[in-house]
């Protein structure tokens, strides 16, 4: 969520809240998936409260607004070619460089 952050969200009085099942049923994104955002940072704002997790529908839809385009040809070649692309800056950069890493050690020397 690089342009919606918590602190430049605010929930609306009367906000609709949506369980983690509601929000797949409305928005069909399975509930492995809103986990993996929740724990990179990379999906819609949330909530817990006692022990749920909780959508508010207005946050939904700003994520789900940042993520529009026109068309294909929008999308930078880097997001499409970087799987990380979605991530904080931050943890882009580890998986990249522990990538790469691999990669590297992978490939045997000329020796």
């Amino acid at each position: 969520m690089s342009d919606l952050t918590v602190k430049s969200f605010k929930l609306q009085p009367g906000e609709l809240f949506l369980t983690t099942v509601e929000y797949e049923a409305r928005y069909k994104i399975s509930r492995p998936t809103q986990c993996r955002h929740r724990k990179d940072g990379c999906g819609p704002p949330f909530v817990v409260h006692n022990g749920k997790v909780l959508y508010p529908e207005s946050g939904i839809l700003a994520w789900l607004s940042l993520r529009l385009v026109n068309s294909t040809a929008e999308l930078s070649l880097e997001k499409r070619g970087n799987r990380y692309a979605h991530l904080p800056a931050s943890r882009e950069k580890a998986l990249l460089n522990r990538r790469n890493k691999s990669l590297n050690s992978a490939v045997p020397s000329g020796d």
